[in-house]
């Protein structure tokens, strides 16, 4: 297998899920992931996420974060990496970590997805039948 085939692969109305540990001396408020298309930069996947977790060690801060975005028919098929993994203060200051490693010039923390086109096939019908008159309940 290829290393594109071993990529978690989404199309359009798929949640992409993932999860951050920071330690950190401020208070973080809000973390996103920002995903690059690698053929077109412009296009990206934004992830926000939400605090799962946080603990104290010493004077630092450790933290885990939930993020979870949906792809939409707007992200375009092709393979996203991780650039942007953004902390917001209590301060009100942005911190976009993209670090990037310049023998392979990729974050340190290479993540990558698959956005694929869905399928184009005709869906199947199974059972179809009308409801009793006047049940409003929907009975399977």
């Amino acid at each position: 297998m290829t290393e594109e085939q071993l990529l978690q692969t989404y199309m359009a109305g798929d949640e992409a899920a993932m999860k951050i540990e920071i330690e950190h001396r401020m208070k973080v408020v809000e973390v996103s992931a920002v995903f690059q298309h690698e053929d077109t930069p412009s296009t990206k996947i934004e992830l926000p996420g939400h605090l799962g977790r946080l603990g104290l060690a010493g004077d630092t801060n450790k933290s885990t974060w939930h993020l979870r975005g949906t792809v939409i028919a707007d992200h375009e098929p092709g393979v996203y990496s991780l650039s942007i993994i953004r902390l917001v203060t209590a301060a009100g200051r942005t911190i976009d970590m993209q670090a990037i490693d310049y023998l392979t010039n990729r974050p340190p923390w290479d993540l990558r997805l698959r956005v694929v086109e869905e399928p184009t096939d005709t869906p199947r019908i199974g059972t179809v039948k009308l409801e009793p008159k006047g049940d409003r309940r929907f009975v399977g």
